[in-house]
């Protein structure tokens, strides 16, 4: 399906010069020389993201981006969500010297999981994912359906 793929303009500081660093499954990830951005350009348009997220069922990413399965099917929720944590806990050791407080977006934060694990740590969590949460991880955070731009954080 990607034959109709656009150029995009960096997501975070609407940058137009960037470097490739990676080819994955036919896409090319860029780096943007202004904000050090990595994202996927160019891309499918927006309403073919749109349909391939809101067709994705259970713990499968959609054929539709030629990646194989996230969590093997064997695999159990309780070692599918300790995957999860462990993977959050690396993130927050990561961010932690540039804040170790205050405000956090994450942007595609789908049920909230990383955001759960962030407010432990005394972050001020916000979300934004082009999908409905859904789930109880999220619920009491401020977590906004639609895109970056459309949110205006």
């Amino acid at each position: 399906m990607n034959n109709h793929l656009v150029f995009v303009n960096c997501p975070v500081c609407m940058g137009n010069k960037s470097i490739p660093v990676k080819k994955l499954n036919g896409y090319v990830l860029v780096k943007c020389r202004t904000c050090q951005m990595v994202f996927c350009d160019p891309r499918p348009p927006e309403d073919e993201l749109l349909y391939a997220y809101r067709n994705y069922r259970g713990l499968r990413f959609n054929s539709y981006f030629g990646v194989d399965d996230m969590v093997e099917a064997h695999m159990s929720w309780t070692a599918y969500n300790e995957r999860k944590r462990k993977n959050d806990e690396r993130i927050l050791e990561i961010i932690t010297p540039f804040g170790p407080s205050g405000k956090l977006l994450d942007v595609g934060c789908s049920a909230g999981h990383f955001l759960a694990s962030a407010r432990q740590k005394g972050y001020r969590c916000y979300g934004i994912d082009i999908l409905p949460s859904g789930n109880g991880y999220a619920s009491d955070l401020t977590v906004k359906e639609g895109t970056l731009q459309q949110a205006r954080f």
